[in-house]
């Protein structure tokens, strides 16, 4: 007796994505292919705006086997930007601003402004010294911008010194 394609049980392929942070499903279970034993399959990632996604548990292509297939995956929530501005008392930047951790990166990812810190930047003739730093030069990454501010003020001019005017000696 030859089991007919009637007889064959037919088994499901099912995806799950979680949020990599909070590790809550994001969505339902997601029926992706259905064969039966033996039959191939080959499937790709799921895209999450917003996130990136990666396989946690499971082939992305194998065959069927006597049983039922979940894939689980993660979406890690992809953050904006961190950057660090340069700026006069008023807020207007005197140098161009530097981006520490572009977005897209992932969110919970550390970042870290590790540079040198000019303590002075000469502007066309006004030199600012550097007044105020960040709290922070290092953290994670966020789904919110972040931005380090570094302010600086304008460098006093040193006073002209007076010219001396010379006291005629008294002739003897």
């Amino acid at each position: 007796y030859e089991k007919k394609p009637a007889d064959k049980k037919v088994y499901s392929l099912t995806i799950k994505v979680l949020n990599a942070l909070t590790n809550e499903q994001i969505d339902q279970d997601i029926l992706v292919a259905k064969g039966f034993s033996g039959d191939d399959y080959d499937i790709k990632a799921p895209t999450v705006d917003g996130f990136e996604v990666t396989l946690k548990e499971g082939e992305e292509k194998g065959k069927f086997a006597e049983n039922d297939l979940l894939l689980t995956y993660l979406a890690h929530e992809k953050g904006e930007e961190v950057k660090a501005i340069f700026v006069n008392e008023k807020g207007e930047e005197i140098k161009n601003s530097e981006v520490i951790s572009k977005a897209g990166e992932l969110v919970g990812k550390d970042w870290k402004f590790d540079r040198d810190v000019e303590t002075e930047i000469t502007v066309k003739d006004t030199t600012y010294v550097l007044k105020a730093v960040p709290e922070e030069l290092e953290g994670k990454v966020s789904s919110d911008k972040q931005t380090l501010k570094f302010v600086y003020k304008e460098k006093e001019k040193p006073a002209e010194p007076k010219k001396e005017e010379k006291v005629a000696e008294p002739k003897k």
